[in-house]
């Protein structure tokens, strides 16, 4: 029995496929899915979008958090080390 009824490849690493229990957006590159069960695409991609801006936003923060680390280090060797 077919599990879908219409599948979509969107770019080399995005397909979304339509089944009895909605849209769903599959990532190859992250190897997950980004919705699942959506009502319709557009709230599919905006599930994926608002995904990545959330995932963004952690690497940010861990990036400046890393960085202060790394400055504070930096500041603590002599200045021929430093640079």
């Amino acid at each position: 029995m077919k599990k879908y009824t219409n599948s979509k490849i969107l770019s080399d690493s995005l397909e979304l496929t339509t089944s009895k229990s909605g849209i769903w957006l599959y990532d190859t590159t992250q190897g997950m899915y980004l919705s699942m069960r959506a009502v319709d695409e557009v709230t599919a991609l905006t599930e994926a979008i608002t995904y990545y801006q959330e995932k963004v936003g952690e690497v940010m923060r861990d990036y400046d958090r890393l960085d202060k680390i790394v400055r504070a280090f930096l500041s603590e060797l002599p200045c021929e080390f430093a640079h």
